[in-house]
């Protein structure tokens, strides 16, 4: 018994990520993907629904969601939750973008997700890899961030606090010169806009086509679509 037990206990604990057992909002027990209850997702797409939208150096932003901290608590719970999450968590969020337009309206996209500077915290790479197995793209991981001297609060001072400035550069030059597919940065927040920024630069000589987030927050807050 106590074996059977324990099976069953393990098998709980794989699956957890997909089986929430409280919503991330009101704390209501449930049994979903997606870690909110009926009513709390209701509240959501009712709480973010703008119509805004915005482009950079003519490449458009795309968002499933316009986050403003300050005003809603339940994105804010969410995009903290999938910070720590493993690529699993991110499948339904990859299933909403493709289902509301976000993706290209082409077959086969390459996704290039943002790169962390934390290697246990790799939420971009985990949503352009659902984004992908969801449209039947590949991803491709051709940035990396240029290592300084500098403290950790300077360093993310100068990456994201001043547009334009982020210190990126790519390590595969010969995978992206090849690709054929439609290229399409992903990051799972877009604050100021300077990761952004520097990632079109680099890839709009290619076959760029647009950037895709799971949120915009400040003046980039683009057209939310959940």
């Amino acid at each position: 018994m106590d074996q059977l037990q324990n099976y069953f206990y393990l098998k709980l604990k794989k699956y957890r990520w997909s089986r929430q057992w409280t919503c991330l909002n009101c704390g209501f027990i449930i049994w979903n993907e997606i870690p909110f209850c009926l009513h709390c997702q209701d509240y959501l797409k009712n709480r973010i629904a703008t119509n805004q939208s915005r482009t950079i150096k003519s490449v458009p932003i795309k968002s499933i969601f316009v986050w403003n901290p300050s005003e809603s608590d339940s994105l804010s719970n969410l995009v903290l939750y999938l910070k720590n999450q493993p690529i699993e968590a991110w499948y339904p969020w990859a299933g909403i973008a493709i289902q509301s337009g976000l993706g290209p309206g082409r077959a086969f996209p390459t996704f290039i997700p943002c790169p962390s500077r934390n290697p246990k915290r790799q939420h971009a790479r985990h949503f352009a890899q659902a984004l992908a197995q969801k449209t039947g793209g590949s991803m491709l991981e051709i940035f990396e961030y240029i290592s300084t001297d500098a403290t950790k609060s300077q360093e993310q001072k100068t990456l994201r606090g001043r547009k334009g400035a982020s210190k990126m550069r790519i390590h595969s030059w010969d995978a992206i010169k090849t690709a054929t597919t439609p290229l399409i940065f992903v990051d799972d927040v877009v604050t100021s806009g300077a990761t952004v920024e520097s990632a079109i630069q680099t890839l709009k000589p290619f076959h760029f086509d647009r950037v895709i987030c799971l949120a915009n927050r400040g003046k980039l807050a683009q057209e939310s679509l959940f």
